[in-house]
């Protein structure tokens, strides 16, 4: 169900407090107005939650599972009436390279057409891993074996994965290559630059349309990507100018070709080291919305822009906060005019909240933006890793890593109704 612009300004505010709250995991908090806290299959010591809708609007979730064997499982489940469905197990090996920022990803045609990307060491070094793609045809019953988009062979790093479905049977897949790093790392000046690449790829492992999309990026901020139509596609990532300026940059996929890439806003960002913190993208029609975080100028902040044409351009962006948040930023489109953004802000206490905040506009230049509202308590630690939050017709989505008193992680996740989520109280 589509929510317009008035509708939104009469509705009433979300009260959330749950500052301290530190469930276990069979213990879910009381539910309060207009957010309903889910089960999930999830069990303790999973973490690195990723939410995706699939083409035909069902939203599904993957997370990994640190096993007591030393090994790890890549789990997905779907989000059907309103809670998750069982977890159903992609894949497990005992040599993935498992991190809080740089996690397996998934994409679905279907419930039953999908595919998954998960990462597995290719050397002793700290940061020589590969991709691994996996494609299921049966809903899960059967997902191919692991095969790797980049052809290089060189033990390098290779990850931080976006995945679209594409066209009808294919699926394209955006990473970031360290082929001419040589296993450097953190923009090490003697090595050469980490780049961002594509490739289409099917279930037999075949790979097309292989292209490198940008020959200088930032080392380890996550990707982001979007259809923005049956054969066309946005990609933003974290740019790195040859002085090491870091700001957020976007290429596009039209007309069979990727455009060169186009930073999104000059935000000015100089730093010698990546930041881990990549940007967020949601696309509805020829509306995408983009967030990221940047420190430029000594002001950590949010920022959010909007575009009316498929991200050919964007308006000015729009602070969505400046109180020294720590960024791990997502988006959600809930209609053409209006969107949530998420961040996780530390508190003084030493912890951190996963906060969410609604803007709208009539027009890319005419953003709004609305009152934020706690969801959760989390931390700030490396831990709780990237929270997400997306959108179906009727639910604003989210999930996240929760840390228990034990130090275990557990995947959490809640929802809230489109129609009762936020009142309009603009700063």
């Amino acid at each position: 169900m589509k929510i317009t612009f008035q509708q939104i300004a009469g509705m009433f505010m979300l009260v959330l407090a749950f500052a301290g709250c530190e469930s276990v995991a069979q213990d879910l908090p009381q539910t309060a107005e207009g957010i309903v806290f889910l089960e999930t299959p999830a069990d303790t010591a999973s973490l690195t939650p990723e939410l995706v809708k699939g083409s035909s609007g069902q939203l599904f979730l993957s997370w990994t599972t640190r096993n007591a064997n030393g090994s790890a499982t890549l789990h997905t489940s779907s989000f059907l009436n309103e809670g998750w469905s069982p977890a159903s197990a992609v894949a497990e090996g005992k040599n993935w390279f498992i991190n809080w920022a740089d996690f397996p990803t998934l994409a679905a045609h279907s419930p039953q057409h999908k595919a998954a990307s998960y990462l597995t060491k290719s050397a002793g070094g700290t940061y020589t891993y590969d991709v691994r793609l996996t494609v299921t045809r049966d809903g899960g019953g059967t997902w191919t074996k692991g095969f790797m988009p980049h052809t290089d062979g060189v033990q390098a790093e290779h990850g931080f994965v976006s995945l679209l479905p594409w066209g009808t049977d294919t699926f394209k897949a955006i990473w970031l290559d360290g082929r001419f790093t040589a296993g450097g790392h953190h923009g090490d000046p003697s090595k050469r630059a980490m780049t961002l690449r594509s490739a289409v790829f099917d279930a037999t492992g075949t790979l097309t349309k292989e292209f490198e999309l940008d020959d200088r990026v930032c080392d380890c901020c996550q990707t982001a990507a979007v259809r923005t139509g049956p054969a066309s596609a946005l990609v933003a990532y974290r740019d790195r100018s040859a002085t090491e300026i870091r700001d957020i940059a976007v290429v596009r996929y039209t007309d069979g070709a990727w455009s060169a890439p186009e930073v999104v806003h000059p935000d000015g960002w100089q730093i010698a080291g990546c930041p881990v913190n990549g940007p967020a993208l949601d696309a509805v029609d020829d509306v995408v919305a983009i967030t990221w975080f940047t420190a430029a100028q000594d002001t950590p902040r949010v920022q959010f822009a909007v575009s009316d044409n498929n991200g050919k351009t964007f308006g000015a962006p729009l602070m969505i906060t400046d109180a020294r948040p720590a960024g791990r930023v997502g988006v959600a489109l809930l209609d053409e005019n209006s969107a949530v953004v998420t961040w996780l802000q530390p508190t003084s206490n030493g912890g951190a909240d996963i906060k969410l905040q609604m803007v709208s506009w009539t027009t890319p230049e005419n953003v709004i933006r609305f009152a934020p509202v706690t969801i959760a308590a989390s931390k700030a630690s490396r831990q709780s890793g990237f929270p997400q939050v997306i959108a179906d017709d009727s639910n604003i989505v989210l999930a996240w890593t929760e840390i228990l008193d034990s130090d275990q992680t557990i995947v959490k996740s809640a929802r809230l109704d489109k129609k009762a989520a936020l009142i309009r109280m603009p700063f």
